[in-house]
């Protein structure tokens, strides 16, 4: 049924682009808790 592969290839496409649009967002809301965390215990290694 190439109806049916056609469909997954369609999902993969708009799953990937969702993953891309939230990369950056998660990346920067990941580097302020790490800020966040050095600011809290600045001799904590």
């Amino acid at each position: 049924m190439p109806w049916k592969r056609q469909s997954v290839q369609n999902l993969r496409l708009k799953l990937d682009e969702t993953a891309l649009g939230y990369y950056p967002q998660m990346q920067r809301v990941q580097k302020r808790i790490e800020a966040l965390l050095d600011e809290k215990s600045p001799q904590a290694l």
